[in-house]
């Protein structure tokens, strides 16, 4: 099974989420792991197995995910199963203090 982890990221916990499903799914075959400026905008090459993360902004998806993720529709015939995920950072001040530096 080839998979493709694909993630925007504004701050690094969408890349570090990425990270972490790339590296289970490998246990079932060839995981690749891009950035959303990394991957080919018409090709994503003979995957089985697509997953797609980016930060929550604005109560949904950014904007850069939302088009790239609309392409996707059109290849629904070839069997490609696909995954989203989201990240979300709330910040209060309170919290921010027992934040480890």
């Amino acid at each position: 099974m080839e998979s493709l982890v694909v993630y925007e990221t504004k701050f690094g916990n969408t890349k570090t989420v990425a990270e972490a499903v790339a590296d289970a799914v490998q246990a079932y075959g060839p995981v690749r792991l891009l950035g959303l400026d990394q991957v080919p905008p018409d090709d994503l090459g003979t995957i089985d197995l697509l997953f797609v993360g980016g930060p929550t902004q604005a109560h949904g998806m950014s904007a850069r995910i939302r088009p790239f993720l609309d392409r996707l529709e059109t290849r629904s015939a070839t069997g490609m199963v696909a995954v989203a995920f989201d990240t979300r950072f709330r910040c209060r001040q309170r919290s921010l203090a027992r934040l480890p530096e």
